[in-house]
């Protein structure tokens, strides 16, 4: 019974940040991404502080419509937060510290963000590769990487659709050359 219990209680492992794609902007940046019925659902959830929350809306992609599904990396340029540094540089070492910690806020810092990338195709615009991409945060990487194993294995299984495939064959000569 505890078992059964534990199942039906399961919820997602890997929550991935909303990164860019979607055709509406979503309220919360929090997504957790699962097949069903040969569907990938992204669902866009609000967490609670703690336990996961509610799903506020599912957004569905046809396995078969998706070209390409991986990952990546990207790098960011932040701004350095020069009065925090000021604050911490001022309670270690007093005014001076304050001062070199301010300077040392100046500036920008690179970060490199690794993201999931899935480029599909919607019968609603054909021949239009659309690009929908969520961060993976350091904190969820494990869980994350582990959910896309599954989709993706999910994913290779099934069939491309036709719309796939007149989008990867466009161009092609007869004698399977592409012109670029």
């Amino acid at each position: 019974m505890y078992h059964e219990f534990q199942e039906a209680m399961e919820m997602p492992k890997g929550i991935f940040d909303y990164y860019s794609g979607l055709p509406v902007k979503p309220q919360c940046q929090t997504f957790y991404l699962e097949t069903e019925n040969d569907v990938l659902l992204l669902k866009e959830m609000k967490l609670p502080i703690i336990g996961y929350g509610e799903v506020l809306r599912t957004y569905k992609i046809p396995l078969e419509n998706i070209v390409m599904l991986g990952l990546d990396t990207e790098k960011q340029l932040k701004d350095k937060n020069a009065i925090a540094r000021g604050i911490i540089g001022g309670a270690l070492a007093g005014s001076d510290g304050a001062a070199v910690g301010a300077m040392s806020g100046v500036g920008q810092k690179t970060k490199n963000v690794m993201l999931l990338g899935i480029d599909y195709l919607s019968a609603k615009e054909p021949g239009v590769l659309k690009t929908i991409r969520f961060e993976i945060t350091l904190l969820a990487q494990q869980n994350c990487m582990k959910d896309v194993k599954k989709i993706k294995k999910v994913w290779e299984g099934v069939p491309k659709s036709e719309l796939v495939h007149a989008y990867l064959n466009q161009g092609m000569g007869e004698d399977g050359t592409i012109e670029l």
